[in-house]
């Protein structure tokens, strides 16, 4: 699990973090809720070391090569889709023969064999959000952040990425502005209002309390 405690980002004297505790479990996808401004995405940048904390202390008990951080525009490298997709493995120097077999079941899982030769700067928003996801699992990390990860892609996209997170057996932790997205997906979520955690709860439990409404 991850553990946050007396956790602090200030910019120009103005805080937009603090959070006192916050333990997020393993095996589900645990949501970070809140409006725009809250502090959600910082709050997770911190927990993958992308910017550094004020003070304060996130304990997670993995190397950084086994977390993975997906951010809410992809960017998708000048080569097709199948390379981009590869990129985690050849630069781990996996053999041939496993790059070629996990690759083509990450293809197969998002539905991406008709665009695999494709090159990747040409797809479509919810097609490089696919390929981003599946480039980001194909190595198996043992926890993924996602940050906005259907934001601006159509509602086709939007459903097939959801079924597939949905699916997976692993540690997830889930950014989001969409109150009825984290009720499909998640099981706990930490409601965030001004840089502070109001509540962790159900969804459903958060929404009774209306501490969801503003969203």
């Amino acid at each position: 699990m991850i553990k946050i405690e007396n956790l602090k980002k200030e910019y120009n004297d103005r805080t937009v973090v603090d959070v006192d505790q916050l333990t997020i479990p393993n095996n589900m996808i645990f949501g970070i809720v809140g409006g725009n401004g809250s502090g959600k995405s910082t709050l997770l940048k911190m927990i993958a070391e992308l910017i550094p904390k004020t003070t304060g202390q996130v304990e997670i008990n993995v190397e950084p090569n086994e977390l993975v951080y997906l951010f809410q525009k992809p960017h998708m490298f000048n080569t097709s889709v199948y390379n981009n997709i590869a990129y985690p493995l050849k630069f781990r120097k996996i053999d041939k023969d496993t790059i070629d077999e996990k690759v083509n079941q990450m293809i197969e899982l998002f539905d991406l064999e008709h665009i695999k030769d494709q090159n990747a700067l040409k797809l479509s928003g919810g097609e490089s959000q696919k390929v981003n996801l599946a480039r980001a699992l194909v190595f198996e990390p043992k926890w993924i952040l996602l940050d906005e990860p259907t934001a601006n892609i159509d509602a086709k996209s939007t459903m097939q990425i959801e079924k597939i997170l949905k699916s997976l057996e692993m540690n997830m932790i889930l950014v989001t502005h969409n109150l009825l997205q984290a009720q499909r997906l998640c099981e706990e979520v930490a409601v965030m209002s001004e840089g502070k955690v109001l509540e962790v709860s159900t969804p459903e439990i958060a929404l009774k309390n209306k501490q969801l409404l503003y969203i």
